[in-house]
């Protein structure tokens, strides 16, 4: 939300205020603007449109998204607003004033047009999405090195949005954004199954380098087109991010304008899902289980890549039924069928959940 604020404060004017024959001022941009900014952070962000009594009068709108409400224009206002007796609105309600949706129609397309437009190359960042089974990892800092990206048609990735220092921030697969990197180097070229290994000696000194399976797996796509990405000064987030958006496909996302950093870096706090059903627990509660645990299997000491990890009960979730992290333990694949598992059993295992 920090960065849509400064976005959408910038196109306030008189022509958008509700009050424009008298009330908004330079010194005080947001009056009368609510109704318009709370339709557009919905149409960027999701959630629900909520309408509480003003103070002093009136009706003011604000956003309700992930449980939280947020409300970009109340700073109009001398006295704190009261969201405990709010409804929620539609926008086709909202919308059905004319002269509010001939407002929010100059409005909205000026911020389209901001949103849209590509950043300085120094300005873009990018969403690398890792799978926990190809990257070792520590509790002190990620230690992930290089990422590869390929595709059967050419880029791979698009070269012309890439520079050395852009920011990179790591996403575990189906959950949230949890460190970020610098981009340090990258490489460019075509593939096929004869020259793989090309490739994997671009990635030596990474977790990548010496994984087979992985490598076989690039092999059987034949040809196509690959990037490799160096990676450096890499560090966990305090918190995780959660992105209003997903990635359709790609494993690599570039930010090159405002519109995908607001949809990628949306919210510090995670997106309102159904709880998880039986034994399985949140993306985010395994991400904690296999940081805490240094991604390393708590049983036998190996780490991933090296194993596949998977997050456990330590007491069978028929017995205890308890989804605490101190309850959970992370475990590989080998280790968990030899703890008398059968085959059957083991497909009941804990799976993370986005």
């Amino acid at each position: 939300m920090a960065l849509l604020e400064p976005i959408l404060s910038r196109h306030w004017s008189r022509d958008t205020s509700f009050h424009a024959s008298g009330g908004w001022t330079p010194m005080n941009p947001s009056h009368g603007q609510c109704a318009i900014t709370a339709l557009k952070v919905q149409s960027l962000l999701g959630g629900e449109l909520v309408r509480v009594s003003a103070p002093g009068g009136g009706i003011h709108y604000a956003n309700r998204i992930n449980g939280e409400i947020h409300d970009l224009t109340a700073d109009q206002f001398q006295c704190p607003v009261d969201y405990s007796r709010r409804t929620v609105r539609s926008r086709q309600q909202i919308l059905s004033c004319s002269a509010t949706a001939e407002r929010y129609e100059r409005y909205s397309l000026a911020v389209d047009v901001a949103l849209d437009a590509r950043l300085p190359l120094t300005e873009i960042e990018h969403v690398a999405i890792l799978n926990a089974r190809y990257v070792a990892d520590t509790h002190k800092r990620p230690e992930v090195g290089g990422v590869v990206q390929t595709r059967i048609r050419p880029p791979a990735i698009g070269g012309a949005n890439l520079s050395a220092g852009q920011r990179v921030w790591m996403k575990w697969n189906s959950g949230p954004i949890v460190a970020r990197s610098e981009l340090s180097s990258w490489h460019e070229g075509q593939f096929d199954s004869t020259n793989v290994n090309d490739i994997r000696d671009r990635c030596f000194g990474t977790s990548l380098y010496g994984l087979d399976a992985y490598w076989m797996a690039v092999a059987s796509r034949r040809a196509g087109a690959y990037c490799v990405v160096r990676l450096t000064n890499e560090e966990w987030l305090d918190s995780p991010v959660w992105p209003a958006t997903r990635s359709r496909g790609s494993s690599w996302v570039s930010l090159d304008t405002l519109r995908k950093k607001v949809q990628w870096l949306a919210f510090e706090s995670a997106p309102f899902r159904k709880p998880p059903e039986g034994g399985a627990v949140s993306a985010a509660l395994c991400y904690s289980v296999l940081r805490r645990d240094s991604f390393t299997c708590q049983h036998c000491g190996r780490k991933a890549p090296a194993v596949e990890l998977h997050v456990d009960h330590r007491v069978p979730w028929s017995e205890g039924q308890a989804r605490d992290i101190d309850d959970l333990v992370a475990a590989c694949r080998d280790c968990t069928l030899g703890r008398g598992k059968t085959t059957a059993s083991l497909a009941k295992r804990v799976s993370c959940r986005d």
